[in-house]
């Protein structure tokens, strides 16, 4: 009995790991995508503040007056 109970809680405790884990790694995902932006010339992507292509080196965008 008790080690039934031991094998469902482990198994429930490794599944609850794994949905923390692919969590994680999303939110990560989409964190660097929204601080990033692409090259309109060679598609490279950059930090969103550059002000240069890192691959290329043509200017990312228009300065604001």
């Amino acid at each position: 009995m008790v080690t039934a109970f031991l094998s469902v809680f482990i198994i429930g405790l490794i599944g609850y790991l794994v949905v923390r884990v692919v969590y994680n790694v999303t939110k990560n995902d989409n964190t660097i995508k929204d601080k990033t932006i692409r090259c309109p010339y060679c598609q490279s992507i950059n930090d969103e503040d550059a002000v240069y292509c890192k691959k290329c080196g043509k200017k990312l965008k228009e300065e604001q007056k």
